[in-house]
C-alpha cells in the first residue's frame, strides 16, 4: 500500500515536472510574445489611438463594467477565471492555426491593457497605477505562458515532422497548462478579493 502510494506520488510529481519542463523548453517563445505584449502596451501608453479603436475599447470597457459590478466576491473570482482562463485556453489550442491566435490575442489585449494604464494615468494620476499592479501579479505570467505555448505548437507545423511534432507539443501543452490554470485561480481569488474590498 505504501508503495502504491509512493509511485502515485511519483507520477504526479512527474507529471507536473513534465510541465515546468515544457515550459522551460518553450521559454523563446514566452519571452517573444511577452516581449510583443509589452510593445503593443508602451505604444497604446505613448501614442493616441484612433477614434475608432477608442471607441471599441471604451464599449468593451463599459461592458465589463457592467457585467461585474453587481457581482459578489467568489462570483467575481469566477467570473475573472473563467475570463482569463478562455484567453489562454483559445491562445493554446488555437495555436495550431500557425500561430497566428495567440499573437492576435497578445496585440489585442497588450494594446487594450496599455490604453486602460493610460486613461487611469490620466484620470487619477500615475501614483494610481501602483493600485492595479498586484491584480497582474499571477494573471499576466500565466496568459503570457498560455499563448507562448500556443505559438510553439503552431509552429510545430514548420518542423521535419510535423504529425509527431505537433502531438508530442500539445500532449506536454495541457501538461503545462495545469500549471497555468492554478496561476490564473490564484490570480482570479486575488483579483476577485481585491476587487470586492475596495467596492
Amino acid at each position: 500500500m505504501a508503495k502504491y502510494r509512493i509511485n502515485k506520488l511519483k507520477k504526479k510529481r512527474n507529471y507536473f515536472g513534465l510541465g515546468w519542463d515544457y515550459i522551460r523548453e518553450s521559454k523563446n517563445y514566452i519571452l517573444f510574445i511577452s516581449l510583443l505584449f509589452f510593445i503593443f502596451v508602451f505604444l497604446a501608453l505613448i501614442f493616441d489611438a484612433p477614434e475608432i479603436i477608442r471607441e471599441a475599447i471604451q464599449k468593451l470597457l463599459k461592458e465589463i463594467i457592467e457585467t461585474t459590478k453587481d457581482k459578489t466576491g467568489i462570483e467575481m473570482i469566477v467570473h475573472l477565471f473563467q475570463n482569463n482562463l478562455k484567453v489562454s485556453f483559445m491562445g493554446l489550442v488555437f495555436g495550431i492555426l500557425f500561430g497566428i491566435v495567440p499573437l492576435i490575442l497578445c496585440v489585442v489585449n497588450g494594446y487594450v491593457l496599455g490604453y486602460v494604464l493610460k486613461f487611469v494615468a490620466d484620470q487619477e494620476g500615475i501614483y494610481y497605477l501602483w493600485r492595479i499592479f498586484p491584480y497582474g501579479i499571477f494573471e499576466l505570467p500565466a496568459v503570457l505562458i498560455g499563448l507562448g505555448l500556443g505559438l510553439k505548437l503552431g509552429m510545430g507545423l514548420f518542423s521535419r515532422n510535423p504529425d509527431k511534432e505537433i502531438a508530442r507539443r500539445f500532449k506536454l501543452s495541457l501538461k503545462s497548462f495545469l500549471i497555468v490554470l492554478l496561476l490564473l485561480l490564484t490570480a482570479a481569488i486575488i483579483e476577485g478579493t481585491l476587487i470586492s474590498f475596495l467596492k
